[in-house]
Parts: structure tokens; C-alpha cells; sequence
């Protein structure tokens, strides 16, 4: 994400630099066609990226998809600026402007990574399916609802940890209760192959 607003500030700064200066060049139709092969070719990268990242539930693969998306958004810029200028020498000045359009995207893109990113690092609401697989495994240790809520997912890409909040009798002693909470972490382990952190609360 941090790459991303860096290559989105240069593109800003650029498009702001031509704009100052009227920078406009004409282009050829070799540059037409090599800058079309650019974008399908990125672009192809692009979804690629974004397949493997959904696949593996990744959000760092994404992050590089987007990083291809980011040089397929430039060429983009690119080829409209060339036509545009190509039969338009006067509007010199549109492919400063389609450069800042530009890097208003890749701001955008940086900030959704970075927002999916450290809502895994801090903790996620699980979806409704895995909650009510969960709440199953966790109610076989025990034989009845434990009444389980506070639960957060901490996706680390190579480790998922879980934490959770169960609820036991008053009367159970400590190491009652630290018995089924390990029992519940075992489970969770061989269920969902995570870490489960069990918070033990009095039934009231």
C-alpha cells in the first residue's frame, strides 16, 4: 500500500510538473500500438494476481495485482493522452490532467489494501457460515451452548488465530474450566487449523 501512494504521489507530482511546463509531444503510430500490447499485457498480470490473491485468500498477492493495475492505469493515461494530442495539439494539457485522475486511483487502491490489510492484522468479524461451524465444534466439548460471542479472526496469511469469549458455570473450578476451554483450542485446531485464544466467563 505504501509503494502504491508512492508511485501514485510520483504520478501526481509528473502530471503537475508537464501541466506547469505545457509539455506535449506528439506520438507515432509505433507508440500507439506498443503502448495497447502494455496495457493488455499488465492487465493480464493484473487479473491474474487478483485470481491467486481470491484464491488464497491473500491480500499481499492482491496488493501486487494492483501494482500491475497501477503500470495498465499509466498506459491507459498514455494512449489517451497520445490520441487526444495526436488530433488535438491544442488540448496539450490532457494527459496532465488523465495523470492526475490517475494517481487519485492508485491513492484509492493503496487505501482499500491498506484498510483490509490492517483490519486482518487487528481482528475481523467472522462470516455467519464459519460461526455457525464454530459454534457446533465448540458446543461437542461441552454438550451445551456455551454462549459464545466476542469472536475476532487474526488473518497472518501463514498463521490464523481466533479469539473468543465463552461462558461456564459459576460453581466450575479453575481448572475445570481450563480443561474444556484447552479442549475447545484442540478442537478448534483440528476443526479449522487455528489458534484459538479462549476467554472463560461466570454463566450468570
Amino acid at each position: 500500500a505504501f509503494l502504491l501512494i508512492f508511485i501514485g504521489y510520483e504520478f501526481l507530482t509528473s502530471s503537475i510538473e508537464r501541466f506547469q511546463n505545457q509539455d506535449g509531444v506528439v506520438y507515432g503510430t509505433l507508440a500507439l500500438v506498443i503502448t495497447v500490447i502494455s496495457i493488455l499485457g499488465k492487465e493480464a498480470m493484473a487479473q491474474f494476481a487478483f485470481h491467486l490473491g481470491r484464491k488464497h485468500d491473500n491480500p499481499v498477492i492482491s496488493a501486487d495485482g494492483w501494482h500491475h493495475r497501477t503500470d495498465s492505469l499509466s498506459s491507459v493515461v498514455v494512449l489517451i493522452g497520445i490520441i487526444i494530442v495526436r488530433f488535438f495539439p491544442d488540448f496539450w494539457w490532457m494527459d496532465s490532467v488523465l495523470g492526475m485522475f490517475c494517481a487519485l486511483a492508485i491513492f484509492y487502491a493503496a487505501f482499500e489494501i491498506m484498510k483490509v490489510a490492517i483490519k486482518r492484522i487487528l481482528g475481523e468479524q467472522p462470516s455467519a457460515e464459519f460461526l455457525e461451524k464454530l459454534n457446533v465444534e465448540v458446543n461437542k466439548v461441552y454438550g451445551s451452548d456455551l454462549k459464545m460471542h466476542h469472536v475476532h479472526l487474526h488473518n497472518y496469511i501463514t498463521q490464523k488465530e481466533l479469539t473468543l469469549h465463552i461462558r461456564l458455570q459459576k460453581d466450575m473450578t479453575i481448572e475445570e474450566g481450563h480443561v474444556i476451554a484447552s479442549k475447545i483450542e484442540q478442537a478448534v485446531k483440528d476443526n479449522f487449523d487455528m489458534i484459538a485464544t479462549i476467554h472463560v466467563e461466570p454463566l450468570k
